[in-house]
């Protein structure tokens, strides 16, 4: 998932696209929060879990579904993926 977002707001077009659904390079950045025994499964669900709620909701834009289809199904199909 992380290479296709990297893709994606690497193209100017589809990084203001993807900024209108709060996504962008700046989610990348993993958080470094630990819980207090100091593992980070827990995060990780919860970022992919987030992760996942937003690009459903990229794929409910039509738009922008439209436009992945012509420039970039590739990554429109690991989108998909992600959701299923």
């Amino acid at each position: 998932m992380a290479a296709v977002i990297e893709v994606l707001v690497a193209d100017p077009v589809a990084e203001r696209m993807l900024s209108a659904h709060a996504l962008s390079g700046i989610w990348m950045g993993r958080s470094m929060r630990a819980a207090a025994n100091g593992r980070v499964e827990g995060l990780a669900v919860l970022e992919g879990v987030v992760l996942r709620g937003i690009v459903h909701t990229m794929l409910f834009d039509a738009g922008l579904v439209r436009w992945l289809s012509r420039h970039y199904p590739r990554e429109l199909a690991s989108l998909n993926d992600v959701c299923s």
